[in-house]
Formats: structure tokens, C-alpha cells, sequence
């Protein structure tokens, strides 16, 4: 049967699409390289070429990339030099206010949106911090010498703290970006969950893997845990009074499902060992002993 003639104008369109967002992106970082800025290509700019055959699979609906704190604002002078306009702004996402450092516009191109880090929180600038420490070469996926490409475990912790980030959701193409990560690029577990563990990044990517349909590489993620990170991960992965290791998700067709979606995200912020603010560690704690209040009481009715 031919393929419908709608379909593959559509993938003609998102071919050309992804072609002009190739070149985009390859302008800049050679920009950049030429005023010595060391850069990190992030999400869809990186995956396009790691994760993906055809540029027209993965939607981009704007480039990200970050640069050392040090070197931030001079990256920022080079895409005004090279004919971006910047807006400092935060937007709102899924329903959470997502700030990105700072975003460029150029009449006829994607938006950029330039980062100091990952995502926000010290975990992720740590994590950053040593992407551009280790000098890891990106030979092979771009030329260009000032890139620095993260290994496939530090890109698997990176999307979980993006993923805490923005509230615990994201867009469908991102959870096929994790599922093709772990297929294509094999992280190692056991390596992961130490780096997730330091940058207070475990219960995230195990309810990201549990999200992206990956329930036994996130069983395995967890049990692959130094100890005094595991307990508590597997503690908010199962249900109180069950024997097995049973994750909570949205969806799962428990009348409480939000509130325990809720109850994990608190978790998530309250054991970030990297979160700035004693206050805020207290805030989130309340919410939990508030939270596990109310469940106790409910189960013995």
C-alpha cells in the first residue's frame, strides 16, 4: 500500500525542518569555538545525532545549549553579534514555571535557549561542572573541538533532573529519547546510580525510567544503589503494606494516584542532598509528614 501523500509531505517538511535546525546549531557552536566558549549541546540538539537516524524523527522546537557559568555571558555576546535578540524571561511549562537562563530569537530561525547548567538546582550544576571538567571529546558526533558531550550515564542523570525540573512530566518524544538511549547508547546502571545518587538525582530517574515504560532497568537502577541512597528510593517506589516492589504512577487506577504523585515529588526535592535552602528542605519534609499522616490514618480505618 503507497503511503499516503499527506504523510509524506509531512515528512519531507520535518526532513527540511531538521536539516535547517542542523545548520543552525552548527553556526553557533562554530561561533562559539572561534571565541574559545567550550559548549555543551543539550536534548534534542545532542539526541538528533546520537539517538536518531533521520532528523526528521525527533521534533525540535528549539535549540539548547549550555556554557560554563565563566563563559556565559561572552556566549551570550556572540549570538547577539550573530544577529539573535535576548529575551530574559520564564515561561511556563506543563503547568510549572520553567526558567531557562537566557533565550534568543532570530526572525526565520528556532529559538535558543542558552543554560548555565542542565537544569536547575545544584545537582544539576555539579553534574555540569564536570561534563566540562572531564574535557570528554566529542569526535564523532561533532567535530567542532570545543563541544564537550556528556557520556551516556551522565546524559541519563541529566534527564532526570530535568525531568524533576518540570514538575515530573514531559512530552511524549522525550520519554522515546530515554528508551532510545538505553537501547542505542547502554549506560551502565551501576555507574549511574552512584553519579544519580551524588547529585541528588535517584528517585527522579527511577520514576523517569518507570515513566518512559522502562520498569526493570529502573528495578535495576535501584537495587544497583550504594545502600544509604537505595533505602529511601525504595521506600517511596512502593506501596506502604505491600511486600513487593510496586511503583506508584499516574494512571495506575488508585483513587489517591495524585496525591501519591504529589507525595514522590516532595520526596524527590526533600532527599536533594545539593538543595540550597535549609528552609525548603523543611518546607518539603512538612508536606511528606503531613502526607504519610493522612495515609496512616486512612489504613487504619
Amino acid at each position: 500500500m503507497a503511503p499516503d501523500r499527506a504523510d509524506v509531505d509531512a515528512r519531507k517538511i520535518a526532513f527540511a525542518q531538521g536539516v535547517m535546525a542542523e545548520a543552525q546549531a552548527i553556526e553557533i557552536i562554530e561561533r562559539l569555538a572561534e571565541d574559545d566558549i567550550p559548549v555543551i549541546p543539550w536534548k534534542g540538539v545532542l539526541f538528533r545525532r546520537t539517538l536518531y537516524d533521520d532528523p526528521a524523527e525527533r521534533p525540535l522546537t528549539d535549540l539548547d545549549l549550555v556554557a560554563p557559568a565563566a563563559d556565559f555571558e561572552r556566549a551570550a555576546d556572540v549570538l547577539e553579534r550573530i544577529g539573535y535578540v535576548s529575551e530574559r524571561t520564564a515561561r511556563a511549562r506543563f503547568g510549572f514555571a520553567a526558567v531557562f537562563e537566557r533565550g534568543f530569537i532570530r526572525e526565520g530561525f528556532l529559538p535558543v535557549e542558552l543554560h548555565r547548567a542542565l537544569a536547575t538546582g545544584h545537582g544539576a550544576t555539579e553534574l555540569t561542572r564536570r561534563i566540562f571538567d572531564e574535557g570528554r571529546p566529542a569526535a564523532g558526533i561533532f567535530p567542532q573541538p570545543n563541544v564537550h558531550a556528556p557520556t551516556p550515564e551522565q546524559t541519563l542523570v541529566g534527564l532526570a533532573l530535568h525531568f524533576r525540573e518540570h514538575g515530573l512530566q514531559m512530552l511524549p518524544y522525550q520519554f522515546d529519547d530515554v528508551r532510545r538511549l538505553l537501547i542505542r547508547l547502554r549506560p551502565d546502571l551501576g555507574h549511574t546510580a552512584r553519579l544519580a545518587g551524588e547529585v541528588g538525582a535517584l528517585l527522579p530517574l527511577a520514576l523517569l525510567l518507570e515513566a518512559a515504560g522502562e520498569t526493570e532497568a529502573s528495578r535495576r537502577l535501584v537495587l544497583a544503589a550504594p545502600l544509604r541512597w537505595r533505602r529511601a528510593t525504595i521506600l517511596a517506589l512502593t506501596r506502604l503494606g505491600d511486600g513487593g516492589f510496586e511503583p506508584i504512577l499516574p494512571g495506575s487506577g488508585t483513587r489517591n494516584g495524585d496525591r501519591l504523585w504529589r507525595l514522590l515529588l516532595h520526596l524527590a526535592l526533600a532527599r536533594d542532598s545539593f538543595m540550597e535552602s535549609a528552609r525548603s528542605q523543611a518546607m518539603h519534609g512538612a508536606f511528606l509528614a503531613r502526607e504519610l499522616a493522612i495515609g496512616r490514618r486512612k489504613k487504619g480505618r
